[in-house]
């Protein structure tokens, strides 16, 4: 089990859509969090750090329609590292969630400093932030 994280960032690219061996699709998308200090012009003391979560059922086809690059997002969930090497050979650590979940991130156009979220309501009539499975080495849906 790994550690239970919430961040707040937003895509760093389009969701990429996949299909799996079984037959069933999964949208994978990766979240970049700028962190940092100081006045922003200096980029010596600026740092982004990227996660990646993936996506089935409805929570894919809702993250497919309504986010792209660029859009803000809220993604909570189980959190793991994983190290790996690059097509350079330089060791990297790619930082995942597991069963993530996500809100939809916005800025009120009126109050630009003001962050609300929306949720989602489920065809069940259950309200609340959508839920997803991540997809395993084994391509196995949970």
């Amino acid at each position: 089990m790994g550690a239970y994280l919430t961040i707040q960032g937003r895509l760093a690219r389009d969701p990429q859509q996949r299909m799996l061996s079984n037959g069933s699709t999964v949208v994978g998308i990766t979240v970049a969090v700028n962190d940092g200090w100081g006045d922003q012009s200096q980029p010596e003391n600026q740092h982004a750090s990227f996660y990646h979560a993936n996506f089935f059922g409805k929570a894919r086809d809702i993250i497919l329609r309504h986010f792209k690059k660029g859009s803000p997002i809220i993604l909570n969930g189980e959190f793991h590292t994983r190290e790996y090497q690059d097509n350079q050979g330089q060791l990297r650590t790619a930082l995942e969630f597991y069963n993530a979940r996500f809100e939809f991130c916005f800025r009120e156009p009126q109050e630009q400093g003001n962050q609300a979220t929306a949720k989602i309501q489920n065809d069940n009539g259950d309200n609340g932030v959508m839920n997803s499975s991540h997809q395993g080495t084994q391509g196995q849906q949970n």
